[in-house]
């Protein structure tokens, strides 16, 4: 044991914490700062966008941004002020921590200490000497991205298969078979949508009860106390389960299977295959089309390159234009969303 490491005290803590664990992530903006490539990209000025286009577009960017003088963000931890293509950059995300122990971290513990210094340079900012100059650099949470199982541990939900779990509206949701394991939400036009203030009162009942209160478990998430961060607004839709393993693998399988149906294309599932695999993808696409007949093995990364790529291709004059036209709308809406 390293004579800088100490027990934290979290009553979640697992065993020994690094407590200078949050200034390898300052001295790593520190060495960023120092580049000017990364300076030029951080500082460049935004011309106001008709057109939504990144996240720069939205409502929560300019609320928290406006008349503030330079914002990162620090997620997991992308920059939002980067160009779409260098946030993401290996070079210039910042790992915050990594978990070497059998089963899930305790989120508290896990996540405490990053919200905690996230509040510090909400409020106080820290003075960085970079390539242009001194510049103040404040931190703010505006984005949470995970999986369905992943979103009820970080906003301490009941799982996605339990009762009022969505994290967009109070529906209590219906089920599907004897297992009650596949949830849906039918819109009904009168589905009262989930706020801010009404998840965290619902936090405040199923603690003084010691129950759960409209999907919300009786254990505080550490996001609430991210400044002014929203655990609605802020937290993206899983279109990894929803859409590239809900409703994508659906469709297949009505288009597949529902011989009684006017979609029905099974019959014409050779000349599809054809279609499909006569496609020759750039190596940087893997993995390569796979037959339809093997769509119940497909995994999300090929549901996804289905849905985005290979589909409209394949199905065009296949499927009939009234399906054809709709699903296009689903494709295309999807790929700017995404």
């Amino acid at each position: 044991m390293q004579e800088n490491e100490q027990h934290c005290g979290h009553p979640e803590c697992l065993g020994v914490c690094r407590p200078l664990e949050f200034l390898v992530v300052k001295l790593k903006l520190k060495l960023l700062l120092d580049n000017p490539a990364f300076c030029s990209q951080l500082l460049r000025n935004f011309e106001e966008q008709s057109l939504f286009s990144d996240i720069t577009s939205g409502s929560s960017y300019s609320f928290y941004f406006q008349n503030i003088e330079k914002w990162f963000t620090l997620a997991s931890i992308p920059y939002r002020e980067l160009s779409p293509k260098s946030r993401y950059s290996v070079k210039y995300v910042i790992l915050y921590a990594l978990w070497f122990q059998p089963g899930k971290p305790p989120i508290q513990a896990f996540l405490d200490p990053l919200i905690q210094q996230i509040g510090v340079l909400s409020s106080e900012g820290a003075l960085f000497e970079t390539a242009r100059g001194m510049q103040r650099c404040r931190a703010r949470l505006v984005l949470v991205t995970r999986d369905l199982p992943a979103r009820a541990m970080l906003l301490c939900m009941k799982n996605f298969n339990g009762i009022a779990v969505c994290c967009y509206c109070y529906h209590p949701g219906m089920t599907i078979g004897d297992d009650h394991l596949h949830q849906y939400w039918p819109y009904d036009g009168t589905l009262e949508r989930r706020r801010h203030e009404s998840m965290k009162q619902d936090v405040i009942t199923a603690t003084a009860t010691n129950s759960a209160c409209r999907g919300m478990l009786p254990v505080v998430s550490p996001l609430i106390a991210a400044p002014g961060f929203n655990m609605v607004d802020n937290v993206a839709i899983d279109y990894m389960h929803v859409v590239c393993l809900g409703i994508v693998r659906a469709l297949l399988d009505m288009w597949l299977t529902q011989r009684s149906e006017s979609y029905f294309i099974d019959d014409k599932v050779v000349f599809l295959d054809r279609r499909l695999l006569s496609i020759c993808p750039p190596i940087v696409i893997n993995p390569s089309p796979h037959t339809m007949k093997e769509f119940y093995t497909w995994k999300a990364n090929e549901l996804r390159f289905w849905l985005f790529h290979w589909s409209l291709p394949v199905l065009r004059g296949v499927l009939p234009t009234e399906y054809f036209v709709h699903y296009s709308l689903l494709v295309i809406g999807c790929r700017l969303l995404c």
